[in-house]
This record gives structure tokens, sequence and C-alpha cells, in this order.
């Protein structure tokens, strides 16, 4: 899988660059939702990450 931003949300490809998931910000950008909580942001990344690799 291949990350990109795409403005403030981050775009998960596939190896042949075709969009699977779009994961967007709880706030509005990932570094507000850094600042709030970093934690919470690694947590809330690595469960949409974790649904994402269930989806292939």
């Amino acid at each position: 899988m291949i990350q990109q931003w795409q403005g403030d949300n981050l775009e998960v490809t596939d190896i042949m660059k075709k969009p699977i998931q779009t994961v967007k910000p709880q706030t509005d950008s990932f570094v507000s939702d850094f600042k709030a909580s970093n934690d919470a942001l690694f947590l809330y990344l690595q469960e949409a990450a974790a649904k994402i690799a269930g989806m292939r």
C-alpha cells in the first residue's frame, strides 16, 4: 500500500496506484489532531490501517 496526501486527507492506493481508501482527519487537519492528542491520532490511524488491510 502506498499513501499520498490529497489536500488534508491521506489517500491509500494499491500497488497498481488504484485508490483503496481515503483517511480523513478527525478535526480540520491531522496537525490539529496531533496537537490535541498524539496518542488518539496514533490509535485512529492504526485502526484505519487495520480496516484497510482487512479489505484486501
